[in-house]
């Protein structure tokens, strides 16, 4: 791609990367290496990029909301709802819907024993279908709901949970991040 890019003049960029932390500090420092890593080659090539910062729920990006913020007080619900149907397939497995995963698995591997759709495989296949949009496409409408009837205080409260300064941030990637931005 970079070759291409200089060959026409045209300028890269590498939008919305990094990877998705676990609060497990062993495997975590692995993925802040691989960050680190990731933004060396961009920079070498002249890419551009923007990290997975801010408002992702934690997994991905520099800053999170906190515990007690509105915005998770307000979408507590919808949220456990999702973890327990594993839609989210960045921050959630499969275990608590395995009832219906396995035997759907088992099923497809049996009837399209060839089947290998590019570039993912059957089971993200399958995982993409069921639990992305199945399970996932629904919860759209109850997500909605969790805002409704509010006011403009509200409004501004839940706003609030992402001002920087309400914020938690991830100290490991912050400083990925500065040092990146300073050289």
């Amino acid at each position: 791609m970079a070759t291409f890019a200089d060959s026409v003049g045209a300028p890269l960029w590498v939008g919305e990367f990094g990877p998705v932390y676990t609060d497990e500090p062993d495997r975590d420092a692995m993925k802040r290496q691989l960050l680190i890593d990731e933004i060396d080659i961009y920079e070498q090539h002249g890419a551009g990029w923007a990290l997975w910062t801010y408002k992702d729920m934690g997994v991905m990006g520099l800053v999170k909301a906190k515990p007690d913020s509105p915005w998770l007080d307000r979408t507590v619900a919808v949220r456990d709802k999702k973890a327990r149907l594993g839609v989210d397939m960045n921050d959630s497995d499969d275990l608590q819907i395995a009832d219906i995963m396995r035997p759907l698995v088992d099923r497809f591997a049996a009837e399209y024993p060839t089947f290998n759709p590019y570039p993912f495989g059957v089971r993200t296949h399958i995982d993409r279908l069921v639990r992305g949009i199945l399970l996932g496409e629904p919860l759209a409408a109850e997500f909605a709901a969790s805002f409704a009837n509010i006011t403009d205080a509200d409004v501004d409260a839940i706003a609030s949970s992402w001002a920087l300064a309400n914020s938690d941030i991830n100290i490991g990637v912050e400083r990925i991040v500065r040092d990146a931005c300073s050289r």
